[in-house]
C-alpha cells in the first residue's frame, strides 16, 4: 500500500485499464512512476482538511459539475457545437442542466504547473499536471471511453501518469523570444517532456474551430486561449465544502503565481474529442480553473 504521496507511488503500467474494453493509452511508452496514495496526504500537506479532500475525491455530481472518476455516463452526452458529425469531435454536456457543458472535476497531486504564461516551445499553452489517486484514474479512464464509445481512446497522459490540463496552443516557429522568462514564471517537476506543450495538429485545429456556449449568467468556451487568464483559487482559511460550494468557488480567493508543487489541487475542465496526427482519437481536457486544496 502506498504510504506517502510524493516518494512512494505505485507501480503501473502505461496503460490505463478499467477492463480489457476500457483502456485510454499515454502517449508515450516509458517507464510510469505510478499513481498517488489517498492515506498519504496528512503526511505530505499537514495542514490538508481531511473532510474536504475526501468531499473532493467522492464528489459525484452536482447540476453541471461531474466528477470523471464517480459519475455514471448515463448523467452526460455527447455533442458535436459545429453541427458536424461525432464520428471524430464532440463535446461532453449534462443531460439534466439544459443542456449545459459539463465541468468536470478532477483531484490531482501537482506535479507541474504552467499556468502564468504558456510554455516556450513548441505549441505553446498553458497548464497543469500531475497524477491522480488510484482507483480514481482507472474510473476516469472507464468514463470516458463509453461516453465517447472509443477504446482504446488517446490521451493527455504521459509515461508517468500524469494527466495534463490545458489551454489552447499557439504555434511559434520563432526561436528564443521571451523563452527564458517563461521558465522563470514556470513550476516545473524538472520533467524532460511535458505533455502540457499540445504538439497535436489535430487538436489544434479543433481548438480553433470551438465556439462560444453559455451557462450560468457567463458564457465561456469550450477550451481557453493561450493568452486568457487560468483563475486559481486557495481554499486555505475558508469554509468550502463539497459539493455544497462548488457552484460559488469563484468566490473563493485568487491565488496568484504558479501553483506550488506538491500541492493538493482540484482541476476544473472540459472533456472533449480530437484526432491526432497520428490520426488517433483522443480526449482532450480542456483547463478551465483550478482550486487549491492544501499547499505543500
Amino acid at each position: 500500500m502506498c504510504t506517502s504521496v510524493a516518494d512512494e507511488r505505485c507501480t503501473r503500467s502505461t496503460f490505463v485499464t478499467v477492463r480489457k474494453s476500457y483502456i485510454l493509452v499515454s502517449w508515450r511508452n516509458i517507464t510510469a512512476a505510478g499513481l498517488v496514495g489517498y492515506s498519504g496526504w496528512p503526511e505530505q500537506t499537514p495542514t490538508i482538511d481531511r473532510e474536504l479532500l475526501s468531499g473532493a475525491v467522492r464528489f459525484t455530481k452536482y447540476k453541471h459539475f461531474v466528477n470523471p472518476s464517480r459519475a455514471s455516463p448515463l448523467d452526460v452526452y455527447v455533442y458535436d457545437p459545429s453541427g458536424k458529425t461525432l464520428k471524430d469531435r464532440g463535446v461532453l454536456y449534462t443531460k439534466d442542466q439544459k443542456s449545459r457543458m459539463a465541468i468536470c472535476l478532477t483531484t490531482i497531486f501537482v506535479a507541474e504547473s504552467q499556468i502564468m504564461v504558456p510554455s516556450s516551445s513548441g505549441i505553446k499553452n498553458k497548464y497543469i499536471k500531475g497524477p491522480l489517486h488510484m482507483q480514481e484514474m482507472e474510473r476516469l479512464g472507464a468514463f470516458f471511453c463509453m461516453c465517447f464509445n472509443r477504446s482504446p481512446l488517446g490521451s493527455q497522459f504521459d509515461g508517468e501518469h500524469n494527466l495534463s490540463f490545458g489551454t489552447m496552443g499557439i504555434k511559434d516557429d520563432k526561436a528564443g523570444g521571451d523563452a527564458s522568462n517563461s521558465k522563470s514564471e514556470s513550476s516545473t517537476s524538472g520533467a524532460s517532456s511535458a505533455f502540457g506543450h499540445i504538439r497535436s495538429k489535430g487538436l489544434l485545429k479543433a481548438v480553433q474551430q470551438s465556439t462560444y456556449h453559455q451557462f450560468s449568467r457567463t458564457h465561456t468556451k469550450t477550451f481557453l486561449n493561450a493568452s486568457d487568464t487560468v483563475p486559481v483559487y486557495n481554499t486555505a482559511g475558508q469554509t468550502f465544502k463539497l459539493p455544497d460550494d462548488i457552484e460559488c468557488f469563484d468566490q473563493l480567493p485568487r491565488h496568484t503565481g504558479e501553483v506550488p508543487l506538491g500541492s493538493c489541487a482540484l482541476v476544473g475542465y472540459t472533456a472533449s474529442l480530437y484526432k491526432s496526427a497520428k490520426e488517433q482519437l483522443s480526449l482532450a481536457t480542456n483547463l478551465q480553473f483550478v482550486i487549491i486544496l492544501a499547499i505543500d
